[in-house]
C-alpha cells in the first residue's frame, strides 16, 4: 500500500537538484561580496557593485537555464509515476468489487481513459507552473505571485555587499570579519523567495519541496475522481497516519460520499478537498481511496492527543534538520569566500554539533526514525562532506570562474 512517505520519496531528487543550484547561487554571492568589500571609494563601490549584480544575474540566468529541460522532465516524471502508481493501486480494489458483485460497470483500461488522461497531464502542467518562479529566468515576477530566483538572488546580493560596506566604514567591523558573517547569515537563511500577497519567504529548498509534494496530493486526488467518474462510484475513505497534522485528523480514516448522500458526509464539505488547507492540499500526506464496505483499505484509528504529541515531536524533528542543513550551507558559502582553514573547521565542528543534537534528540524520541535526506545539502561536488554516506544521483552544473 502507499504510505505517508511516498510523496516524500518522490519528491527527493527534485529537491536535490534546487538544493544544489541554491547553493551555487549563494557561493556566486560570497565570491562577489569578497570582491567588492575591499574597495573604499563610495562611488568605485557603488559601479562595481552593479557590474557585479548585472554579472550575478547573467550567471543565475545561466545556472537555472542550464537545468530547466532538467526540472521539468524531473516533474513531469514524479507526477506521472505518482498518478499513475495511485490509480493502479485504485484499480485492485475495483476488480475486487466487481468480483464480489458490489460493482457491474467495467470501464475503459486506465492507459484508455480519457478522464484519467485529461487528470494526469492537467496535474503536469499545474505543478510546471507552481515552479515557474524558479525557473524563470526573466526579471520580471513570475505570474504565480512569487519572486524570480534570479530577482531574489540579487536582492540577496545587495542586501549583504550593501551591509558589508556599511559596517566596514564606519569601522563596526574588520572587512574579512564582515565578509565573512554577511556570507554565514546568508547561508544560514539561504536564498529566499518572497510571496507577495502574504509577504511569506520560503528558501528555495522548502518551496520545491512544498510545491512538489502539494502536487502530488493534487494528482494523487485528481486522479482517484477521474477514475471513480469512470466507474460511477461515490464513496471513498480518507487514509490515516500516526502524527497527522492535527486539522487533518478530524477526518482522517473516515468514509465520505462525493454528493453527501447515503448517510455519509458530503466529502468536500467535510475535508476541505480543494482548497489549500484542506485534503491533498498544502504538505498533506493523506489521500482518499474508493471504498466497499468489506474490501481493503481500512485504517486504523489513532489517539487525538497521542496524535498531536506525535506531530509536534515530528516538527521539531524538522527543526533540527533545518539547523543541521543550515549549518552546511554556512561552510559552503565560506568556502566560496576562500576562507581560511581555521573557518573551515569551525564550520565542519558546527555541523558536527548540529548532527549530535539531532542525535540526541532522536535518542530522546524512538518513536522518530532519522531522515538523512533531510540534512543533506548539494553543490556540484554532491552532497556536502560530514553528510550521511548514502549516495544520491548528482546533477552535475557547468560552474566558470567568476568574471
Amino acid at each position: 500500500m502507499i504510505d505517508e512517505f511516498f510523496f516524500d520519496n518522490q519528491a527527493q531528487t527534485l529537491v536535490e537538484l534546487w538544493s544544489e543550484i541554491e547553493n551555487l547561487l549563494i557561493q556566486e554571492i560570497c565570491r562577489r561580496i569578497n570582491k567588492a568589500a575591499y574597495l573604499t571609494e563610495t562611488a568605485r563601490f557603488e559601479v562595481y557593485k552593479l557590474e557585479q549584480a548585472n554579472l550575478l544575474n547573467e550567471r543565475a540566468v545561466q545556472i537555472i537555464s542550464q537545468n530547466t529541460g532538467l526540472s521539468q522532465k524531473r516533474i513531469r516524471d514524479i507526477i506521472t509515476n505518482a498518478g499513475l502508481s495511485i490509480v493502479t493501486q485504485d484499480e485492485e480494489i475495483y476488480r475486487r468489487a466487481i468480483a464480489e458483485g458490489q460493482l457491474t460497470v467495467d470501464p475503459l483500461p486506465l492507459d484508455m481513459s480519457p478522464t484519467v488522461q485529461t487528470a494526469l497531464q492537467s496535474c503536469i502542467d499545474n505543478a510546471e507552473f507552481g515552479l515557474s518562479n524558479l525557473t524563470n529566468t526573466r526579471m520580471m515576477d513570475a505570474g504565480n505571485g512569487m519572486e524570480t530566483l534570479t530577482k531574489a538572488a540579487r536582492r540577496e546580493y545587495y542586501n549583504a555587499v550593501n551591509r558589508v560596506f556599511l559596517e566596514t566604514r564606519m569601522g563596526i567591523k574588520s572587512t574579512p570579519q564582515a565578509v565573512r558573517e554577511a556570507c554565514i547569515d546568508l547561508a544560514r537563511r539561504g536564498v529566499t523567495i518572497t510571496h507577495w500577497e502574504s509577504g511569506h519567504t520560503d528558501t528555495v529548498e522548502v518551496a520545491v519541496r512544498r510545491n512538489i509534494k502539494t502536487s502530488m496530493a493534487q494528482t494523487s486526488g485528481a486522479m482517484t475522481l477521474a477514475r471513480m467518474k469512470d466507474y460511477k462510484h461515490d464513496l471513498v475513505e480518507v487514509s490515516s497516519h500516526w502524527g497527522a497534522r492535527p486539522s487533518h485528523f478530524v477526518w482522517q480514516g473516515k468514509i465520505y460520499s462525493l454528493t453527501g448522500s447515503g448517510g455519509y458526509e458530503n466529502f468536500y464539505d467535510a475535508t476541505g478537498y480543494g482548497t489549500g488547507a484542506g485534503l491533498c492540499g498544502w504538505n498533506c500526506r493523506h489521500r482518499f481511496y474508493p471504498y466497499f464496505p468489506g474490501i481493503d483499505p481500512v485504517y486504523p484509528e489513532y489517539d487525538e492527543e497521542e496524535n498531536r504529541r506525535h506531530y509536534e515531536d515530528t516538527q521539531k524533528q524538522r527543526y533540527y534538520e533545518r539547523q543541521v542543513r543550515a549549518a552546511k550551507r554556512q561552510k559552503a558559502a565560506l568556502e566560496g569566500t576562500g576562507a581560511s582553514d581555521t573557518d573551515i573547521k569551525a564550520a565542519n565542528t558546527k555541523i558536527r554539533q548540529k548532527q549530535k543534537d539531532l542525535r540526541d534528540y532522536l535518542a530522546e524520541h524512538t518513536d522518530l526514525a532519522r531522515d538523512y535526506s533531510r540534512e543533506q545539502i548539494y553543490t556540484t561536488g554532491g552532497a556536502v562532506k560530514g553528510t550521511s554516506s548514502r549516495k544520491y544521483q548528482k546533477y552535475i552544473i557547468n560552474t566558470h570562474k567568476i568574471h
